[in-house]
This record gives structure tokens, sequence and C-alpha cells, in this order.
């Protein structure tokens, strides 16, 4: 067991409480031993303070104003101690068994700097919508489209170090460009087939709601 890797997860959070106690069962419930998880909310003024605080030492977690998710997620990597990291969202979930089978192929597969698996996209209430169209990598298809999903990706520190922290300029697609810049350095990005997350589609996401990813990612392009 000492020679497990330890695996952080940070989730970077903002008046979510009515998702972020189900994000938080999906991580401390996974069957792997060595998980560092940690909670970075922006001053949240809804239940959400009193939901981390109900799970005692179980749960790292701080409260304090940011300058939005990207510097939380940023904020919460600089912290972390694993030697693979990953950050999830605090609408989605992992699937259990998922931290395992990601530490699993690493072992496996000792020059893989990134792995990345299927998503399967739930509605508000938890019910399945679609598959994120998640693909085989290769730069070429990255470019074309966003064929990782971000809560099904994992990577090692080595990488992080690297590639640095994610672009706090961007309100959206930090994820994105973030593997983009992870090719680019030289790292080691491979998929695999089992669904390891759950993406939330929701009124309130920023990703999903009122259209905007639409318009956001003509900007970005």
């Amino acid at each position: 067991m000492a020679d497990l890797p330890l695996v952080s997860i940070v989730t970077p959070s903002f008046n979510q409480g009515k998702f972020i106690r189900q994000t938080i069962e999906s991580v401390l419930g996974q069957d792997y031993p060595h998980i560092d998880y940690r909670v970075v909310d922006g001053g949240s003024t809804d239940d959400t303070i009193a939901i981390l605080k109900s799970y005692g030492e179980r749960l790292q977690w701080i409260s304090e104003p940011d300058r939005g998710q990207t510097h939380a997620i940023n904020k919460g990597l600089a912290q972390a101690n694993g030697e693979i990291l990953a950050y999830l969202n605090s609408d989605d979930l992992l699937c259990p068994g998922a931290v395992a089978r990601v530490v699993q192929h690493f072992h496996d597969r000792p020059a893989c700097d990134l792995v990345y698996g299927r998503d399967a996209m739930i509605d508000r209430d938890g019910h399945y919508l679609k598959m994120y169209p998640t693909a085989e990598y290769s730069f070429e298809r990255l470019i074309h489209e966003c064929c990782i999903s971000q809560p099904a990706a994992f990577w090692r520190k080595r990488l992080a170090k690297i590639v640095g922290p994610f672009n706090e300029s961007l309100h959206l697609m930090m994820d994105y460009e973030y593997w983009m810049r992870a090719d680019r350095a030289g790292g080691v990005l491979e998929h695999i087939p089992d669904v390891l997350a759950h993406t939330r589609v929701h009124r309130d996401a920023k990703s999903s709601g009122a259209g905007k990813i639409e318009q956001y990612q003509r900007e970005f392009f």
C-alpha cells in the first residue's frame, strides 16, 4: 500500500451547494486508498460551507474570495502533494473505481503523462443524456475538436511541472488550452475506453448553460 502513488484531486467551488455533496461523495467513495482531496471555494453564500464543514477531517477545504474558477484550480494544484493530478468541478462526478483504473494505467504505461477515459453526461437530476465525444488521441484530432473530457482526465505531476498552471485569462476552455500545451511540451497523452466520470449539464453550468459555450468557442478559435 505504501508504494501506491498519491492522487491529488481539486474541486473548485462557488455556490454549487445543490450538487457539491454528490461530487464530494464520488471522490471520498473511491476504492483507492491514497487520495489527497481538497475543495477550493470562492466564498460561497449558499449552503456550500455547511456541507464542507459536515465532513470534518475527511476533507481539506478553504473558502475565500478568488479570481474565478481557473484561479481556484491553480491554487489547489499548487498545494497538491500527489504524483497524479486532476480537478473535478463541483457539479461533476467520478465513477466508482475511476482512480484505481487510472493508477493502474499509469503503472502499466510508465511513458504516459496524461490519461483520459470516457464521460457519460448527465442532467440536473443525474439522468443519462449522452456520451461526451472522446476519441483515441492525436494532436490533429485535438485541434479539430476537444476529444479529451476534463473530469475524466488525470496527469502526472512531472507533466504539470513542464506545462505550468492553467491559463487564468480563460473563463472557459482552460482545460482545452492546457491539453494543447501538454502535447506541445512533449507529453504523451492516451485514451482508455473506461467510463471514468459524469459531466452534469444544467442551466447554471458555465459550459452548458444558455448556449454560452458556442459563442466562447468561436471567440477562442
